[in-house]
């Protein structure tokens, strides 16, 4: 499904010296991997890939300066596994090119379990290689908008197909918002209700407790938080009519993670957003805790319904 001939790719490397005992973090500020990186970024814009395989931690790090981290701590040479799966930019010394990371060869070679993840990686790189954009997901979202807005937001999310819902709490019990996504017209809607306007809480409610078939990721937590401390019970997701997508990943692939990060690098072109969700705890910005609910949902409706396509389920809404 995704063979590509030998001369349709073009193999290099980060540096073209062999450090002692194949140990790459021994040419950590040297002299030769500066020349290898100089030499790789002439031949980047030179050749102008459409996309660009990083194969491994280290490709990661010096293409796009992202890594892991490591007791809070940035580690070089980390985070392959946070990373796998994204569309990233270049650092900006290589130009405006499109990275896709994924594990090195050898290391699937070692832990054969994760082959299946790297096919997919391959798959999805290859079909990134016809295009030279990023493609983000693009959508519309409403952070507490008036109430007029709101009621006709409201009013076209019961008559859509599916609802994702999503919950961000804080320690004392509280939620501090609450947000949904439709899809209308091909185009991914999403909405959020912060604590911050309880007089809108009466149109998320509505949403919570409607008919319209609710999705979830990990249902188990948000379902009884919003019954236990607010009273909210849920419509649309008991007696068949909801779905999970941590619980489907378990069925669909039980031996590999099921959390959000996770599934959309599988299923979303989101790049790794689940950091942004501890933002507001380092910086006070709460704005991005209330996109990143948003992209919770839209990710989460988004990998639901490739879910559903891969168990054949065709939702009957007459049913």
């Amino acid at each position: 499904r995704h063979r590509v001939q030998r001369p349709e790719v073009r193999l290099t490397n980060l540096c073209q010296y062999r450090p002692r005992g194949n140990v790459f973090e021994l040419l950590a500020g040297s002299p030769q991997l500066e020349e290898g990186l100089q030499a790789l970024e002439a031949e980047i814009k030179l050749v102008k890939p459409n996309v660009i395989l990083a194969l491994g931690n280290w490709p990661l790090y010096f293409l796009t300066g992202l890594c892991g981290k490591e007791k809070q701590k940035l580690k070089p040479g980390t985070g392959i596994f946070t990373y796998r799966g994204s569309r990233l930019p270049t650092l900006e010394r290589f130009g405006n090119f499109k990275v896709f990371p994924t594990f090195h060869p050898s290391f699937v070679n070692r832990a054969w379990f994760w082959n299946p993840i790297f096919d997919v990686d391959i798959a999805h790189a290859v079909e990134d290689s016809h295009f030279p954009e990023l493609r983000y997901p693009e959508y519309s979202e409403y952070i507490d908008p008036q109430p007029d807005v709101l009621y006709d937001l409201v009013h076209r999310s019961l008559k859509s197909d599916w609802i994702s819902q999503d919950i961000e709490t804080f320690p004392d019990r509280r939620f501090s918002c609450t947000g949904w996504s439709f899809r209308e017209n091909n185009r991914d809607i999403g909405v959020t209700i912060t604590f911050k306007r309880e007089d809108l809480w009466r149109f998320a409610k509505e949403v919570w407790t409607s008919d319209t078939p609710k999705i979830f990721q990990y249902a188990t937590y948000d379902i009884p938080f919003m019954e236990r401390f607010y009273g909210w019970k849920i419509g649309g997701f008991f007696g068949g009519k909801g779905w999970d997508t941590f619980v489907a990943s378990a069925n669909i692939m039980p031996d590999y993670p099921r959390d959000l990060g996770f599934l959309a690098s599988l299923y979303t072109r989101f790049p790794y957003y689940k950091d942004e969700r501890m933002v507001h705890k380092e910086t006070g910005d709460m704005i991005t805790l209330f996109r990143y609910n948003i992209k919770d949902c839209i990710a989460t409706m988004q990998i639901a319904l490739e879910q559903m396509k891969e168990v054949k389920i065709i939702y009957d809404k007459a049913a």
